[in-house]
């Protein structure tokens, strides 16, 4: 599998980036989970308006710093949440990363990369543990989770929905 390189969204990304999102609603999928919530945006140059009045800390969402992970060929494989100013409630709930495959690249490795990197990359920030939340129908994503090291640490009922949530975390000490 050939390494991904990882860079934040920018103006240059458009076609890439919109491509990643019709393949989830293409899919039926309405949400795009871990995706900076790429799938309220059809417009691409809100979207990264957006994207930095929440970096900022100017919005409801928790600031985030969000990337893209770019194959050779310049197609998005997925896209990065990393939250590492979140405190111990916001991580409870939150988590501090976040990932989204393309639909079309999943069961290729891609995620592990992903994860790996985003871990790295909060570790940078000081933090001594990263807390990761999915839903615990989706096992894809538990047992990627899993394989890198988090460890199952409670759950929650998804505010609004109901759907269970399984929060994951993993300690660097």
């Amino acid at each position: 599998m050939a390494k991904l390189a990882f860079v934040p969204p920018a103006p240059g990304h458009e076609t890439a980036v919109m491509e990643f999102r019709a393949g989830f609603l293409k899919g039926g999928e309405k949400a795009i989970n871990g995706g900076c919530g790429l799938e309220r945006y059809p417009d691409y140059r809100k979207w990264l308006t957006w994207l930095e009045q929440v970096r900022a800390g100017a919005s409801q969402y928790p600031a985030t710093e969000c990337v893209l992970a770019l194959r050779k060929d310049g197609a998005v494989a997925g896209i990065l949440s990393l939250r590492p100013g979140l405190t111990s409630e916001e991580a409870r709930k939150w988590g501090h990363i976040g990932y989204a495959v393309a639909p079309a690249l999943r069961n290729r490795g891609y995620a592990g990369q992903m994860l790996a990197w985003g871990v790295d990359r909060l570790a940078e920030h000081g933090l001594k543990e990263v807390a990761a939340c999915c839903y615990a129908s989706n096992l894809p994503s538990c047992r990627v989770l899993e394989k890198a090291g988090f460890a199952p640490d409670g759950g929650y009922p998804e505010e609004g929905s109901g759907k269970p949530v399984v929060r994951y975390k993993k300690r660097f000490i």
